[in-house]
Protein backbone atom coordinates (compact mmCIF):
# COMPACT_ATOMS: atom_id res chain seq x y z
CA UNK A 1 0.00 0.00 0.00
CA UNK A 2 1.28 3.23 -0.86
CA UNK A 3 1.77 6.00 1.32
CA UNK A 4 -1.01 8.19 -0.77
CA UNK A 5 -3.00 5.73 -0.09
CA UNK A 6 -2.33 5.15 3.62
CA UNK A 7 -3.01 8.86 3.70
CA UNK A 8 -6.37 8.73 1.97
CA UNK A 9 -7.42 5.68 4.27
CA UNK A 10 -6.47 7.49 7.51
CA UNK A 11 -8.30 10.18 6.43
CA UNK A 12 -11.15 8.15 5.43
CA UNK A 13 -11.52 6.41 9.19
CA UNK A 14 -11.09 10.25 10.43
CA UNK A 15 -14.12 11.12 8.09
CA UNK A 16 -16.13 7.78 9.38
CA UNK A 17 -15.24 8.52 13.35
CA UNK A 18 -16.91 12.11 12.74
CA UNK A 19 -20.01 10.77 10.90
CA UNK A 20 -20.43 8.08 13.65
CA UNK A 21 -20.26 10.68 16.50
CA UNK A 22 -22.28 12.73 14.59
CA UNK A 23 -25.37 10.39 13.99
CA UNK A 24 -25.40 9.62 17.96
CA UNK A 25 -28.42 10.85 19.55
CA UNK A 26 -28.27 13.49 22.27
CA UNK A 27 -28.06 11.88 25.64
CA UNK A 28 -29.74 14.70 26.92
CA UNK A 29 -33.15 14.00 25.18
CA UNK A 30 -35.36 13.75 27.99
CA UNK A 31 -36.64 10.13 27.91
CA UNK A 32 -39.97 8.86 28.58
CA UNK A 33 -41.36 7.94 32.00
CA UNK A 34 -42.79 4.15 32.26
CA UNK A 35 -46.22 4.93 32.90
CA UNK A 36 -45.90 7.55 30.01
CA UNK A 37 -47.81 5.38 26.93
CA UNK A 38 -50.57 5.39 24.52
CA UNK A 39 -53.76 3.94 24.26
CA UNK A 40 -56.11 3.00 21.79
CA UNK A 41 -58.14 6.48 22.38
CA UNK A 42 -54.89 8.57 22.25
CA UNK A 43 -53.82 9.15 18.53
CA UNK A 44 -50.32 10.41 18.46
CA UNK A 45 -50.40 13.65 16.82
CA UNK A 46 -49.68 13.84 13.07
CA UNK A 47 -46.05 14.81 12.01
CA UNK A 48 -45.27 16.61 8.92
CA UNK A 49 -41.77 16.44 7.52
CA UNK A 50 -39.86 19.11 4.70
CA UNK A 51 -35.99 18.75 3.21
CA UNK A 52 -35.01 20.85 5.14
CA UNK A 53 -35.33 18.88 8.89
CA UNK A 54 -33.62 15.80 6.66
CA UNK A 55 -30.56 18.19 5.51
CA UNK A 56 -29.77 19.29 9.20
CA UNK A 57 -29.67 16.22 10.54
CA UNK A 58 -27.22 14.57 7.68
CA UNK A 59 -23.92 14.72 9.24
CA UNK A 60 -22.13 15.54 6.19
CA UNK A 61 -23.63 19.06 5.82
CA UNK A 62 -23.80 19.77 9.50
CA UNK A 63 -21.39 22.58 10.46
CA UNK A 64 -18.67 21.44 12.33
CA UNK A 65 -16.78 24.56 14.22
CA UNK A 66 -12.84 24.39 14.14
CA UNK A 67 -11.11 26.51 16.94
CA UNK A 68 -7.92 26.37 18.72
CA UNK A 69 -9.35 24.23 20.89
CA UNK A 70 -9.63 21.38 18.44
CA UNK A 71 -7.58 22.47 15.16
CA UNK A 72 -4.46 20.13 15.36
CA UNK A 73 -4.82 16.63 13.82
CA UNK A 74 -2.62 13.82 14.40
CA UNK A 75 -1.09 11.27 11.55
CA UNK A 76 0.89 8.91 11.43
CA UNK A 77 3.37 8.44 9.14
CA UNK A 78 6.12 5.87 8.84
CA UNK A 79 5.30 5.12 12.46
CA UNK A 80 5.83 8.87 13.83
CA UNK A 81 3.30 10.76 14.77
CA UNK A 82 3.36 14.39 13.10
CA UNK A 83 1.00 17.44 14.10
CA UNK A 84 -1.47 18.59 11.00
CA UNK A 85 -2.92 22.31 11.90
CA UNK A 86 -5.48 23.71 10.10
CA UNK A 87 -7.66 26.97 10.14
CA UNK A 88 -10.20 27.57 12.40
CA UNK A 89 -13.56 28.44 10.78
CA UNK A 90 -16.88 26.17 10.50
CA UNK A 91 -16.64 22.80 7.92
CA UNK A 92 -18.60 20.35 6.71
CA UNK A 93 -17.07 17.08 6.84
CA UNK A 94 -16.13 17.06 3.28
CA UNK A 95 -14.43 20.43 4.01
CA UNK A 96 -12.80 19.46 6.56
CA UNK A 97 -11.60 16.15 4.84
CA UNK A 98 -10.25 18.12 2.13
CA UNK A 99 -8.61 20.74 4.64
CA UNK A 100 -6.66 18.08 6.51
CA UNK A 101 -5.87 16.30 3.17
CA UNK A 102 -4.00 18.90 1.88
CA UNK A 103 -2.50 20.54 4.96
CA UNK A 104 -1.10 16.77 5.45
CA UNK A 105 0.03 16.89 1.72
CA UNK A 106 1.49 20.22 1.87
CA UNK A 107 3.56 19.67 5.69
CA UNK A 108 4.66 16.12 5.65
CA UNK A 109 4.59 16.14 1.89
CA UNK A 110 2.86 11.87 1.79
CA UNK A 111 2.75 11.02 -2.19
CA UNK A 112 5.84 13.58 -3.26
CA UNK A 113 8.36 12.60 -4.96
CA UNK A 114 12.34 14.01 -4.17
CA UNK A 115 14.93 14.44 -6.42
Amino acid sequence: MSAVEKTNSVLTQIKNLLVQKLNQPDKTEAQPEKGDRFTKSQQPEKVTYDLEDFAVHDAVKRPIKINDSNNIFFINHNDRNRAVKIDTGEYNLTEIQSAIQQQVNEEIGIGKVSL
